[in-house]
């Protein structure tokens, strides 16, 4: 006597006798969780074409996502952002598309320029002026760094920068111009006066704390930056040119942007910071720049 199988058992029996007859191939290969995805667009100056479109849509969700979006983009799109700036007519847009790349700039080139980076050195001392010898007066070496690692001393005297001698006259104001055109990496030598001897000593400037920090002078600086590039007095790296993702990659190997969810990130932080206020600098006026 013949009983009734139901369907639903049937396939899946067929379906596991498939399986062990005709394994899938590639079975030793782990399945790719993007498989089926599409690609994301090239980053070129059409896609940016119809971000501006989507910045001119009637949805304020369409083009808050679009501006988002642009900020995505890597720094070789920036001198084609610079011109949609310029070139924008709508001051909603004009706003969008500036916001963008100053979110690209601020976080993604102003650590790879060499004029943000002149600046931002800290050789690692409390000073003060020193008139006989001219010089500065080391106070105090600040612990792991450039200035400790070369073996400076409390009431060391330095008497020469980089084999520049401290003259009669030289201020407080000299030395603040020192500490200006110091960039993290760069090599000093230092001639000390220690007691009776002369000694030299070789530093290495390290990264300026934040503590340190100028956060009026960054920001005013890093404005002024972001105005030459627009302007197109400051030119861009061209390692960051010719970065991954860049239209010429894409249009060279096929090569597709990658997203940065960073920069989205970034858009957010830059709006955060402009409605806190500023801390106040609470370090001696002698050691700012330091």
């Amino acid at each position: 006597m013949l009983r009734r199988v139901p369907t639903g058992v049937l396939q899946a029996a067929c379906a596991v006798l498939l399986a062990a007859a005709y394994p899938a191939a590639g079975e030793d290969t782990p399945p790719n969780p993007d498989a089926g995805k599409a690609a994301p667009a090239a980053w070129n100056v059409a896609r940016l074409e119809g971000l501006v479109a989507k910045m001119r849509n009637g949805s304020f969700a369409i083009r808050d996502r679009a501006s988002m979006d642009l900020a995505e983009a890597p720094p070789s799109m920036l001198p084609s952002i610079r011109v949609a700036v310029n070139d924008e007519r709508d001051p909603e847009v004009r706003e969008r598309l500036a916001h963008a790349g100053r979110c690209i700039f601020t976080y993604r080139v102003l650590p790879n320029l060499a004029e943000w980076k002149i600046g931002r050195g800290f050789l690692g001392i409390s000073w003060t002026i020193s008139s006989d010898p001219p010089g500065i007066l080391v106070q105090n070496p600040i612990d792991g760094t450039g200035a400790d690692k070369a073996g400076v001393r409390a009431n060391d005297i330095i008497i020469a920068i980089d084999d520049i001698p401290c003259e009669e006259g030289f201020s407080q104001d000299s030395a603040i111009n020192i500490w200006k055109g110091m960039a993290p990496g760069d090599p000093m030598k230092l001639r000390i006066k220690r007691g009776d001897e002369e000694v030299e000593l070789k530093a290495t400037i390290g990264e300026r704390p934040a503590e340190y920090a100028s956060n009026d002078g960054d920001q005013e600086k890093a404005d002024l930056l972001w105005a030459q590039f627009l302007n197109g007095s400051l030119l861009l790296p061209a390692k960051l040119l010719h970065a991954e993702g860049s239209p010429a990659d894409a249009s060279k190997n096929g090569a597709e942007a990658k997203p940065n969810g960073a920069v989205t990130k970034a858009s957010k932080d830059i709006e955060r910071r402009r409605t806190q206020a500023r801390p106040v600098q609470t370090w001696p006026k002698e050691m700012e720049g330091n």
